[in-house]
């Protein structure tokens, strides 16, 4: 059952402001919406005034249960707080996982009168009174993470990528590797901030890791982005000297030992 929801918003291009309705949530299952995503035409608006092309400020869930894939847009998600991004997915993640646990036959048990808000009622579903024990008794695990990405095109991107045989963890991790790289991009004026994002995805700095970032490095090049290039590889040089430091620590805390 896809879920949409109207927007007003300005154009980014010459602040024009527009309405427009677009998708909060759809399943694979629904092929001829899954088809327009894949084609770029989903939650973009084009501006009369200017022509430009906007992707809609909805957030997106979209799930593919032959896959075990559960993606979530979240626009501006890089500036938000853990406690935002809930805030802002909650709606459209309860009513994913309301329709797809009625899919698959999966009853949430009713839920106490006072599980929510006075005069707030209509606003919550059966899942939002689960206790986190509860849900995992329910559902699969892959409903209770779903993988939030800061762009459209990523989740297009990881659809594409599925439905062309990649296995999902497969794509999850490549996705969290640039997004990695992402981050580290951004944090590359604070070095504090950078280092956290090191430190709390030290399981991705690999090889693996290397092959993205010099592919994507040779990419900018050939496409004449040096900046892009440049800061890839600065970037790159990050990654092996906090690797170092964490391997010359390792060994001098072994040698005390």
């Amino acid at each position: 059952m896809a879920v949409s929801a109207t927007c007003r918003f300005n154009c980014g291009t010459c602040e024009t402001e527009l309405e427009q309705n677009g998708f909060v949530y759809f399943d694979a299952i629904e092929t001829e919406l899954t088809a327009k995503l894949l084609e770029h035409e989903v939650n973009r608006e084009t501006c009369p005034n200017c022509m430009a092309d906007n992707i809609l400020p909805l957030p997106l869930v979209f799930h593919d249960g032959e896959r075990q894939l559960l993606v979530a847009y979240v626009p501006g998600v890089e500036q938000m707080s853990q406690e935002d991004i809930a805030d802002a997915l909650r709606l459209p993640y309860e009513t994913a996982i309301t329709d797809i646990a009625e899919r698959m036959g999966i009853e949430f048990p009713e839920p106490d009168a006072a599980a929510f808000p006075r005069g707030e009622e209509e606003l919550y579903t059966r899942f939002s009174a689960l206790t986190q024990e509860q849900a995992a008794e329910l559902l699969p695990e892959y409903l209770l993470r779903p993988t939030v990405v800061s762009s459209l095109d990523v989740v297009i991107a990881m659809v594409q990528a599925v439905q062309e045989g990649m296995g999902t963890q497969e794509v999850l991790e490549d996705m969290a590797r640039l997004q990695l790289i992402n981050a580290l991009i951004e944090t590359r004026d604070d070095p504090i901030a950078r280092r956290k994002v090191l430190r709390h995805n030290e399981p991705y700095l690999d090889e693996e890791l290397f092959e993205v970032i010099d592919t994507l490095s040779e990419q900018m090049v050939e496409e004449g982005n040096i900046e892009l290039g440049g800061k890839l590889q600065l970037v790159r040089h990050e990654i092996l000297r906090y690797k170092n430091v964490q391997e010359t620590k390792a060994k001098k805390k072994k040698d005390k030992e």
